[in-house]
């Protein structure tokens, strides 16, 4: 479960690099209003790599966990018998 204190947030934009400060801008709406943060380049890229960790193993256990779920038994038609 994630703990309460993490806020809701959509994400609202993405910069590009900026050559002069080296870091890169990540906008979220927070309750309406826009939250603007700049990030290091190492600090995005592990950024990326968590998150494309994490979304990956969640999609993971959705897949897998459809899979335990057992389907319909279906018919099997009998000699001369029509189902």
């Amino acid at each position: 479960m994630l703990p309460h204190i993490y806020f809701d947030a959509d994400v609202r934009n993405v910069t590009p690099v900026c050559p002069d400060r080296k870091r890169i801008g990540i906008g979220f709406d927070m309750d309406e209003l826009p939250v603007r943060v700049a990030l290091t380049l190492a600090g995005a890229k592990c950024l990326r790599t968590l998150l494309d960790d994490y979304i990956n193993s969640f999609a993971c256990t959705q897949s897998e966990g459809s899979l335990l779920i057992p389907s319909e038994p279906k018919s099997v038609p009998s000699d001369g018998v029509n189902v």
